[in-house]
């Protein structure tokens, strides 16, 4: 017991000690970086590391029923989470990449893995930024320069966490030449024997990224650079099968009752004709038409007290693609 004990580590530093004393709030050139190095000072260098817990495992394994495509996935953050918890040592993950066409479901995947874990979640469109200093800050002898999405994210917003989960959606989308390289910085962040060496350029001081909970998405793999995608342990997703997206349906169904405090006014299921119409699409389109659904069968029915969703409720395709996505 106490051999296992010894293994347990419940914190790191996120930065060491003497490299936070650089970040002095009276040597500020602005009220703004004055403002930012006392929020980093104040925050500290130490930060929790996760305690792996039976619960979770449950929560984990609830995703195989919840997220059935992405079932290999799941597998293998399930494995390594009980080797966490049966060897009482802090939870290690690859960067995980999630390689599939847009709408199967995997940003809202990433967003359940989190909540299983009790982290929280960032999501960081790589896609849309133009310069590397969105990702790794500017130098400060450039005018307007501030730091990094990732430094803010560690030493800003989460001041006790050391292992959020963050998303870099669309990555092979974003600017990656000799040139001119929006994500180079990633290329230290997803290595992890180098990760405790990633260097914010306004901040100028190396940063642990070791424990950070990084997944990726790419709808076309091939486009990343060989020395990045030997970075990543990439899964293939398809779409849910026919059977499968309708487990799926009922599960977004119940989820936005939920989120609507309805689950008494309404059927506990889906009727099958109302099934057949939502699982012509995607998971992105299913779940826009059954938000649309539940709206238009409150607002078409002259009772209060309890509704049902018929197949007239569910959007059509033309409609559907006038709609405003949220997912």
């Amino acid at each position: 017991m106490g051999a296992a004990h010894a293994l347990i580590r419940r914190a790191f530093d996120v930065v060491s000690v003497e490299d936070l004393k650089m970040l002095d709030p009276l040597l500020a050139e602005s009220p703004e970086m004055e403002a930012l190095f006392k929020r980093i000072v104040e925050n500290g260098p130490e930060r929790r590391l996760h305690k792996p817990r039976k619960q979770v495992l449950v929560a984990l394994r609830q995703l195989l029923e919840e997220f059935p495509n992405f079932r290999e996935v799941t597998t293998n953050l399930i494995g390594s989470y009980k080797i966490s918890l049966i060897g009482g040592t802090a939870l290690q993950l690859p960067v995980i990449n999630l390689q599939g066409p847009p709408g199967v479901g995997k940003t809202t995947y990433v967003k359940a893995v989190a909540k299983a874990l009790g982290q929280s979640f960032h999501d960081l469109k790589v896609s849309q930024m133009l310069e590397r200093f969105e990702l790794a800050g500017m130098s400060r002898g450039w005018k307007n320069a501030t730091l990094g999405k990732i430094a803010k994210i560690l030493l800003v917003d989460e001041a006790q966490e050391g292992q959020p989960v963050v998303l870099f959606d669309e990555l092979c989308m974003a600017r990656d030449t000799e040139e001119s390289s929006v994500i180079h910085p990633l290329y230290t962040v997803f290595d992890r024997d180098s990760g405790d060496q990633f260097r914010d350029l306004f901040l100028d001081i190396p940063i642990n990224t070791r424990y950070l909970i990084a997944f990726t998405t790419t709808n076309n793999i091939e486009k990343l650079r060989p020395a990045l995608r030997s970075r990543l342990v990439s899964y293939d997703i398809d779409a849910p099968k026919n059977g499968e997206m309708r487990a799926v349906a009922q599960k977004l169904y119940k989820q936005l009752l939920e989120k609507f405090n309805l689950e008494r006014r309404f059927p506990e299921r889906l009727s099958v004709p109302v099934l057949n119409k939502l699982t012509q699409g995607s998971i992105r389109d299913m779940k826009l038409k059954l938000e649309q659904a539940i709206t238009r069968s409150v607002g078409e029915s002259r009772d209060n007290v309890m509704f049902q969703i018929g197949p007239e409720h569910i959007p059509g395709s033309e409609e559907s693609k006038r709609s405003i996505g949220f997912l």
